[in-house]
Formats: C-alpha cells, structure tokens, sequence
C-alpha cells in the first residue's frame, strides 16, 4: 500500500473521513479504522442516513 497526500494530507485517510471511500484493514492494518468510525458517527457520505 502507498501513501499519496497533497500538502501532508493523506488523501486516503481523507476520503474515509468523508465517507467517499471504506476502510479495508487487509489492506490498510488498521490505519484509517478510527477516520471511518468517526465518519459514521457524525453521519457523512455513505453513512447519511435518508431522510
């Protein structure tokens, strides 16, 4: 796995963060577990609930 970032931020960790993309610890060991936790719990992208 490779890490890409744009100005020190981890585009990865940014697009689980906003829900635009999973986790997958095979891959990731873990790395963005807590970005995808604190995206479901506030609701973003994926995991919005509908209205």
């Amino acid at each position: 796995m490779a890490v890409c970032s744009i100005d020190g931020v981890d585009l990865a960790e940014w697009l689980v963060r906003n829900e635009l993309a999973l986790d997958w610890p095979m891959y990731s060991k873990d790395e963005y577990d807590k970005a995808q936790r604190d995206a479901e719990h506030a609701g973003r992208g994926m995991c919005r609930q509908p209205r």
